[in-house]
């Protein structure tokens, strides 16, 4: 859920151009998002519609089953575009960035969640089969990001990809403070995946949880393209993007395609779709990075990234409590317009009122004190 309007300065000594901003990859961020709303809403199995969804949606679930992929895609975004903003940054500047960019959407938004689940809708924690209800004390420790390393549960399920992220960033942090340079990112980037793939077979689950083992080989295809993209001729680098790639599709794909065939949904897909929409998933990115294509869209696609992060956090328990109070009342997919439309000024007053006005000032003010340490 990284920004992607970053530009990177090029060092006095460094030849190589500035990587400007992105638009496109604001643009496929929303999209990925949109698609794990639709199959948070149409896909996967909930009580809001109060019959199966599958029921409700017969053909488009087969569709948006496959919506959480959209969770790959921010991975692989997230590899590029993090290592984009810590390449040349110190720990200061990259942290600050980082905090000041995840917190504040993030805390109101596990406030307006905490709000729904605790007073406005208090069954919502039980809507997806098998959930519990929330409490005040777990939604308190919510508020931490951390939560998970307590074994404290989610006030909203999508949460479990910021824990992911987060200790992405903590690795990229002590990154940046070692130094990075092109050698140490593509030794990184072929080591880690390998040391992630040790750690899972051997049942390590300490060391799992701190190379984020399962989503280690989309994050280093990211970090492998945003080499590419700095360095074209780098023929190291489209290697590592080959094997990345190559890791990425036939492991992190099949976790994500065994999570929405054994639990999440009552659809099944066979085993090669998982790896066929993870090899495109990371061709795409490839696509809107490295080639002309990365100015689709201009500045109009920075409205979109700026709505994805809130949009992501909020969508699932809002969207489902409008799905159900609609349900009976209207046709299904006029219901569906409805929550989307919902989940997506809810979004807008996020950004709007949070983000716009506290991001660039907390950004400033934690590195200016971070500097003093």
């Amino acid at each position: 859920m990284a920004e992607t309007s970053v530009t990177v300065p090029s060092t006095p000594d460094d030849k190589r151009p500035a990587v400007s901003r992105l638009y496109a990859l604001d643009g496929l961020r929303f999209l990925a998002a949109l698609a794990v709303l639709a199959f948070h809403f149409t896909a996967r199995s909930n009580n809001a519609w109060g019959q199966p969804v599958e029921t409700v949606f017969p053909q488009l679930s087969f569709i948006t089953g496959l919506g959480a992929f959209g969770v790959d895609i921010f991975f692989v975004i997230s590899g590029f575009v993090i290592l984009m903003t810590a390449w040349n940054a110190g720990v200061p500047k990259f942290a600050a960035s980082r905090i000041s960019r995840l917190f504040p959407a993030y805390w109101a938004c596990v406030a307006l969640s905490s709000l729904l689940l605790l007073v406005i809708w208090r069954t919502g924690g039980a809507i997806v089969d098998g959930g519990s209800e929330r409490s005040a004390t777990d939604a308190a420790t919510n508020f931490t990001m951390v939560q998970r390393a307590f074994g404290i549960g989610d006030v909203d399920g999508v949460y479990w990809t910021l824990w992911a992220e987060l200790r992405f960033y903590i690795l990229i942090g002590i990154f940046v403070a070692i130094g990075i340079t092109t050698r140490r990112v593509l030794a990184f980037c072929f080591i880690w995946p390998i040391l992630s793939g040790i750690a899972l077979t051997t049942d390590s689950a300490l060391l799992s949880e701190v190379l984020v083992a399962e989503w280690a080989p989309l994050f280093s295809a990211g970090m492998a393209l945003f080499i590419v993209k700095r360095d074209p001729r780098n023929l190291m680098a489209w290697l590592v993007v080959a094997f990345t790639t190559l890791l990425a599709a036939g492991y992190s794909g099949q976790v994500t395609l065994d999570r929405i065939v054994n639990g999440l949904t009552n659809r099944d897909f066979p085993p090669y779709v998982g790896w066929v929409i993870v090899v495109g998933s990371i061709g795409l990115v490839a696509l809107l990075t490295l080639t002309r294509m990365s100015q689709l869209g201009g500045k109009k696609f920075l409205v979109l990234g700026a709505l994805t992060y809130p949009l992501y956090l909020l969508h699932e328990y809002w969207g489902w409590w409008i799905i159900s109070l609609l349900e009976d009342k209207l046709p299904a997919f006029a219901v569906l317009a409805l929550a989307t439309g919902f989940c997506i000024a809810l979004a807008w007053a996020v950004y709007y009122f949070v983000e716009r006005n506290t991001v660039s000032r907390m950004r400033r003010r934690l590195e200016k004190d971070l500097v003093k340490l």
